[in-house]
């Protein structure tokens, strides 16, 4: 039995994450330390979708929450070291739309299905719209 420094409440050690070989448990239970990082990463999206480019990898992606998708590129093996910020989106259309077009032009990294994705419901009009805002230069 082990005592969870959040909750306070005793629990056996199966209720613990591992902090690594040879090393223990972590201080806090399974339970809160979900609790945790569920809260952490609600702090961290500020409701924008972002497309991005991993120029070492060739590829460019969408996410809504950078830091965890880098580090999962990272778990991979991909380099993720120069990566950019192509742009952002509230909306997630644009931010497919905007990787769709990318992935046209030969950059790996689309694994949408369109069935688990839904309609994207946007007129030509909006797209055309879209793109010559994200092209004007002047």
């Amino acid at each position: 039995m082990k005592k969870c420094t959040k909750c306070k409440l005793p629990k056996p050690l199966s209720d613990y994450y591992k902090r690594g070989k040879d090393k223990g448990e972590r201080p806090e239970c399974k339970k809160c330390s979900i609790s945790y990082r569920t809260s952490k990463r609600k702090e961290s999206l500020d409701g924008y979708w972002r497309v991005y480019k991993l120029p070492n990898e060739d590829y460019v992606g969408i996410t809504s929450d950078l830091k965890p998708r880098m580090n999962s590129h990272k778990s991979l093996g991909k380099n993720v070291d120069d990566f950019k910020i192509l742009a952002k989106y509230k909306r997630v259309e644009w931010a497919i739309i905007h990787e769709a077009i990318y992935h046209l032009l030969g950059y790996s990294g689309c694994h949408l299905i369109p069935n688990k994705v839904g309609r994207v419901n946007i007129t030509q009009q909006e797209i055309d719209k879209q793109l010559y805002e994200r092209t004007d230069t002047t």
